[in-house]
């Protein structure tokens, strides 16, 4: 896969399967990985989300500034070596790569991935308010045409805004994928860096 490209903040979110009784000695791990990225250029943070009950998986969200950030990150020796000594105490068992803005609407499940081309989810998501807005207006025009300016402006735009992240744009995903992630859609971030 080539290096990403695109702008503006990125965060990876690593799962993994820590081996019982191992859990002290895999947060120690994680702990020299978080102070190793928090070295390199465009690291922004990173946390740690510990599991409610035994026998599942550790999830650890680090944010970079940008994607190439990330890849640099990722790919970079010291992360190698410190991803080695959880040999035996942990399997990385998921990496997904999100972003900020229209990006976290296109995704695919079980797959960590590079968001699509902009223009690609411009077109998606343009092509999607088109034809919702006429319904949305049409649906609630007549029900809040006597309501203050703001609301009136409100109303659709909330409805519109909760078809599009919970219904329309991830079917559309599914629908476009080939399209809009074309060989993308067959490799994931995981082939990228050693685990």
């Amino acid at each position: 896969m080539t290096q990403p490209s695109g702008h503006g903040p990125v965060t990876v979110i690593i799962s993994w399967e820590v081996a019982a009784g191992r859990e002290p000695d895999f947060e120690s791990v994680i702990e020299q990985i978080r102070a190793d990225a928090s070295r390199q250029e465009g690291f922004e943070g990173v946390a740690l989300v510990r599991p409610d009950q035994p026998h599942q998986a550790y999830h650890a969200l680090l944010r970079f500034a940008d994607a190439t950030s990330l890849h640099n990150w990722l790919n970079s020796r010291a992360r190698a070596e410190l991803v080695y000594r959880l040999d035996g105490i942990a399997r990385e068992a998921d990496r997904r790569v999100t972003t900020t803005g229209l990006e976290t609407w296109f995704s695919l499940p079980h797959r960590a991935v590079y968001p699509p081309p902009r223009w690609k989810m411009a077109v998606v998501t343009a092509g999607a308010v088109y034809f919702l807005v006429p319904i949305v207006q049409y649906a609630a025009g007549s029900h809040i045409a006597d309501w203050p300016a703001p609301l009136e402006a409100a109303v659709p735009a909330v409805i519109l805004t909760v078809l599009l992240t919970y219904i329309v744009l991830p079917a559309l995903s599914r629908l476009l994928r080939s399209w809009l992630y074309g060989g993308s859609a067959q490799q994931a971030v995981s082939s990228e860096g050693p685990r």
